[in-house]
């Protein structure tokens, strides 16, 4: 392959890695305020004042729906980011460490994608 084309690949593994570490930590995010929305839901319901407890569990219900949203919305463009990924992975002449490191972070997106999404939808099932 020409280093024209070596540079090409390797400039677009480069900013598919960043792209990885962008969308990963915008997911590590809402997992993080999903847990501290799960703490409050605790709190809410054995707090001593019951008549305040349904309001609290209501906006923190809104609150989940709004993160389950907004990481549904990104879900098609995750999928993309990994299907190009893959693709450069498997049929450009990356070198080896940008071939390993596009790897270690297309694995550590998809493992947050599927936390984060757990997570939120085990907090809507108990904010309900």
């Amino acid at each position: 392959m020409s280093g024209d084309a070596n540079g090409r690949n390797t400039n677009s593994a480069q900013r598919l890695i960043s792209l990885c570490k962008e969308f990963t930590e915008s997911l590590r995010a809402a997992k993080e305020e999903v847990e501290k929305l799960s703490e409050k839901a605790i709190e809410a319901k054995y707090e001593a004042v019951p008549v305040k407890t349904p309001m609290v569990l209501q906006a923190l219900n809104i609150r989940v729906k709004s993160l389950m949203q907004r990481t549904l919305s990104i879900q098609p463009a995750i999928n993309d980011l990994a299907r190009a990924a893959s693709q450069q992975i498997e049929h450009s002449d990356l070198d080896f460490a940008d071939k390993f490191e596009l790897k270690l972070r297309l694995a550590e997106l998809q493992s947050q994608m599927n936390d984060t999404q757990m997570t939120i939808t085990g907090l809507a099932s108990s904010v309900r």
